[in-house]
């Protein structure tokens, strides 16, 4: 599937937005001393890699649209 100029610039920035709360989860993650809060931003820091990673696949043909 071919995408346009538009849905590329969305998919790049939804890379970037995604990459950013990967690594802000993650830092909070270090930081936190609560397990129950370290188990939310692990999980959170999950989620955002699953959307990065499908987000990517679109970019290199590997994951279908919806």
């Amino acid at each position: 599937m071919s995408f346009s100029t538009k849905e590329l610039n969305y998919i790049k920035d939804g890379i970037a937005w995604e990459e950013l709360m990967i690594k802000k989860y993650t830092e909070h993650m270090q930081y936190c001393q609560d397990p129950e809060i370290k188990n939310v931003f692990n999980g959170l820091v999950q989620l955002h890699q699953n959307h990065y990673d499908h987000l990517v696949g679109h970019l290199s043909g590997k994951t279908q649209p919806h």
